[in-house]
């Protein structure tokens, strides 16, 4: 490992090569799959300048990514994986903790998340938290919309977010169903 401790694998995906990035905590960061690998490791010299490569990132992880963007409902729950969010806020953190309650193929408005947090007027912020999220698909923030149904943003643009709920299946009248924050339906 690097100095800072980080080091990424690469994914195969039915479409190309994505990269999780892993820190002595937990996975960090996941890289979307790209046809171009080249771009994946422009993503990573920018954003993780002193990751180093290792192969061994966990196997389960990489099949379970392959299954999911070939359309396979996969619970990531299963992995008991951990997640670094170090330098996340403590708000950031419970928008991601309750956006990972979100169940392949829903959706929930972020207005919904924000009333969750205890805080209903914070739909801008939860939008803002979810921006920031460093590992999507395991923290689900593509199936947060926004209160009339529209997509709103997403942090690799919204041609993944479409993408991603079409590959679910998820549309706008997609029924809000939640797991309970041990993973189980």
């Amino acid at each position: 490992m690097t100095s800072r401790g980080l080091f990424f694998d690469y994914y195969e995906g039915p479409d190309g090569v994505g990269a999780l990035i892993f820190s002595n905590a937990g996975l960090k960061a996941h890289i979307l799959p790209s046809q171009k690998r080249d771009g994946i490791d422009k993503i990573i010299m920018n954003r993780y300048s002193d990751c180093g490569q290792e192969s061994g990132g966990p196997e389960q992880l990489k099949r379970y990514l392959f299954d999911y963007f070939r359309g396979v409902p996969v619970n990531f729950d299963s992995l008991e994986l951990d997640l670094d969010l170090e330098g996340f806020s403590d708000f950031e953190r419970m928008v991601f903790g309750v956006a990972q309650t979100v169940s392949y193929g829903k959706v929930c408005s972020y207005q919904q998340i924000a009333g969750e947090i205890g805080r209903p007027l914070a739909c801008r912020a939860v939008g803002n938290a979810l921006g920031k999220n460093p590992i999507p698909i395991l923290i689900p923030c593509h199936r947060i919309l926004r209160k009339n149904g529209d997509p709103g943003g997403f942090s690799a643009g919204l041609d993944w977010k479409k993408k991603l709920l079409e590959l679910e299946g998820a549309t706008k009248s997609s029924k809000d169903e939640r797991r309970t924050t041990n993973g189980k339906n």
